[in-house]
């Protein structure tokens, strides 16, 4: 756009806007608001090693890049996952009876997926080695599978994630004060009350694959892997949380001349519907066969599958904004929001460590028909969410 132009717009807008200032702002009972969203949210967090590396401390492995080894040093977990700024929009739009006696608004946002994702690889040879920590559940030792080790295995592990949030709610305004003047400050006041959705959504993968080498075995099902067989593990973490609930709230604010500042508070109480959603395969590419089993290494059938509760949640939400009016029609905000949960669940948060090897297709002890301890177990374990940034958008009165 030519910059003569666009300069010339915003003095007609300026013009108008100081021509009809002074014209109250009773009429204007419709409204329709767009913002643009930079946010910050709670990373998703993994207090679990994932991934280390260390010496090989004997020809066949054994506890190699297990934790408590002497050199053992971790590579990824114990970390936050998808930190960084969110981008996404919110639109709100309202309606106050004639009579100021009551009025309906409501307001829908989003915010864009933010990933991220860490690849760790070998070299041909199988340096440096890569190995998964986990705990031995029949005897309660730390141990690791192998990705990588020299002259035995060459490998790779990618671990992703990524999280998304949206939501929205809907109430009815109580206007206690609209309009009400003291000296050249305009004052309002309005009490409101309705409901609130709320749906926050985390995945974490972690896939490995390992090519045998001509001095290593690995193992498919209980059955040996020689070289140049190719064997690939494959861990899915998903939790979705949608939040179901009343709300009540105020909001407030004070004009003088062109501006305002406002000030809302919400806080909402209801249900907090987690899912999780833990699945996992091991699949192994040798003499000409590509096959598939159920089962990763933090995935089994005693914790696999898909698992919901309902938790008692409060989401309380606060905003403060500045608005400029250009014309009675027109407004320009700047402002500040912020959204808290407090329970969610978040899928680095689900992973059980302790291992049944008898259970697990890469395990040279793979033997379901033993049973033994059913781990990795899934036990819930919650946390707090918060939401947070930047809003910047334009406001249309009718």
């Amino acid at each position: 756009m030519n910059k003569g132009f666009l300069v010339a717009i915003l003095t007609v807008l300026a013009l108008t806007g100081s021509v009809s200032a002074q014209e109250p702002d009773g009429s204007m009972r419709t409204w329709v608001n767009g913002e643009y969203l930079l946010y910050f949210l709670r990373p998703a967090q993994s207090s679990q090693p994932l991934l280390t590396t260390g010496p090989l401390t004997r020809p066949g492995g054994g506890s190699a890049g297990a934790l408590g080894n002497p050199d053992t040093q971790i590579l990824a977990g114990n970390q936050n996952f998808n930190t960084g700024i969110y981008n996404g929009f919110r639109i709100n739009a309202g309606w106050i009876k004639c009579d100021d006696s009551f009025g309906v608004e409501g307001s829908f946002f989003y915010l864009s997926p933010h990933s991220t994702s860490q690849t760790f690889n070998s070299d041909s040879s199988g340096n440096p080695l890569l190995a998964r920590p986990v705990i031995d559940a029949r005897t309660g030792n730390e141990t690791a599978l192998l990705v990588s080790a020299p002259n035995a295995f060459s490998g790779s592990v990618n671990i992703g994630s990524q999280t998304s949030l949206f939501g929205g709610d809907g109430n009815i305004l109580w206007p206690v004060c609209r309009g009400c003047c003291d000296d050249d400050v305009v004052r309002y006041f309005y009490f409101l009350s309705g409901f609130r959705y709320l749906n926050l959504r985390d995945d974490l993968t972690i896939n490995q694959n390992t090519m045998v080498l001509p001095t290593g075995v690995s193992f498919f099902n209980g059955l040996p892997v020689l070289s140049p067989g190719q064997v690939g593990v494959s861990d899915d973490i998903r939790t979705l949380n949608q939040f179901y609930g009343g709300q009540i709230g105020v909001q407030t604010g004070l004009t003088w001349w062109r501006f305002t500042l406002n000030g809302t508070a919400k806080v909402a109480l209801g249900s907090m519907r987690e899912e999780a959603s833990i699945n996992g395969t091991t699949s192994v590419n040798y003499l000409g066969q590509n096959l598939t089993t159920p089962g990763g290494l933090l995935s089994a059938s005693s914790n696999g599958g898909s698992h919901t509760r309902n938790i008692l949640a409060v989401v309380p939400e606060g905003k403060l904004s500045v608005i400029v009016e250009i014309t009675p029609q027109i407004k320009l905000m700047l402002g500040y929001s912020i959204l808290y949960a407090s329970n969610v669940a978040r899928p680095g948060e689900q992973i059980d460590r302790s291992v049944n090897r008898t259970a697990v297709p890469t395990s040279e002890a793979f033997n379901p028909s033993l049973g033994g301890p059913q781990h990795p177990a899934f036990n819930w374990n919650g946390t707090d969410f918060w939401a947070q940034g930047v809003n910047i958008g334009i406001g249309l009165r009718f």
